[in-house]
Formats: C-alpha cells, structure tokens, sequence
C-alpha cells in the first residue's frame, strides 16, 4: 500500500498536469480567437474600401479592368 506521502505527491502532480493543461487550452482558444477577429476586420476593411472607392468612382473597375488588359 502507499503511504499517505506518496498520495500526496501523486495529487500535486496531478494538480500541477490539470492547471498545465488547462492553461495551454485557454492559451490556444485566446490566438485562436484574436486570429479570427483579425481575419475579420482586415476582410471588413477591405470590403468597405473596395464599396467606398466604387461609390466614389463607379467606372474604378472599368478603369482597373482596362489597366489590366494594357499590361
């Protein structure tokens, strides 16, 4: 049988592995996450940039279209 300070130290390391563990997961979730939004406000920008551009310059892709065919 083990005694009660080999149990002891069996639940510390267990501790010890579970806060570990726990901590690498919420690590990873928080990138996941902060990578996600990034993603999403760059999209978001660049939509609004490409809608604006057009408003102000509805013939922008005429223009872009024939730049490129001249390439």
């Amino acid at each position: 049988m083990p005694d009660k300070r080999e149990i002891d130290t069996v639940r510390q390391i267990s501790r010890v592995v579970v806060v570990v563990v726990v901590v690498v997961v919420v690590v990873v979730v928080v990138v996941v996450v902060v990578v996600v939004v990034v993603v999403v406000v760059v999209v978001v920008v660049v939509v609004v940039v490409v809608v604006v551009i057009v408003m102000l310059d509805p013939c922008f892709i005429c223009s872009l279209a024939s730049f490129a065919r001249s390439q």
